[in-house]
């Protein structure tokens, strides 16, 4: 996973100000969406945290809506927002055993120059 050019879906993702963690062994997929409450008062919508918990990469072949990819058939589940402290508490137990996105796109940056010589 350490190539760049399917790391810039990712690093994207962060610039936008989303945080992005990486675990080895990991194969469900946490969505985590924690709205900034203060930003989303403008907004038309009823804001609400969302927990999603599935079996989808967070790319455009993971989340083929369209079958453009003829991907694999995926699940994902939104879960109620009662579960939040169970989910948060599971998010920080993944965490502290993942890796940040930004290390990683660090270390893959270092990699290709070291590769390039």
């Amino acid at each position: 996973i350490y190539d760049i050019e399917r790391l810039k879906f990712f690093k994207n993702l962060e610039d936008k100000g989303m945080e992005i963690n990486f675990l080895n062994k990991l194969h469900t997929k946490l969505y985590i969406f924690e709205l900034n409450f203060e930003l989303s008062k403008k907004s038309t919508f009823n804001p609400r945290d969302t927990f999603i918990l599935g079996s989808a990469n967070f790319t455009e072949k993971g989340l083929d809506f369209n079958n453009k990819f003829n991907s694999n058939h995926e699940i994902g589940i939104n879960l109620p927002t009662s579960y939040r402290e169970s989910i948060i508490r599971y998010k920080n137990f993944l965490l502290h055993k993942s890796i940040n996105f930004n290390k990683m796109f660090k270390y893959a940056q270092e990699a290709k120059k070291r590769n390039e010589k």
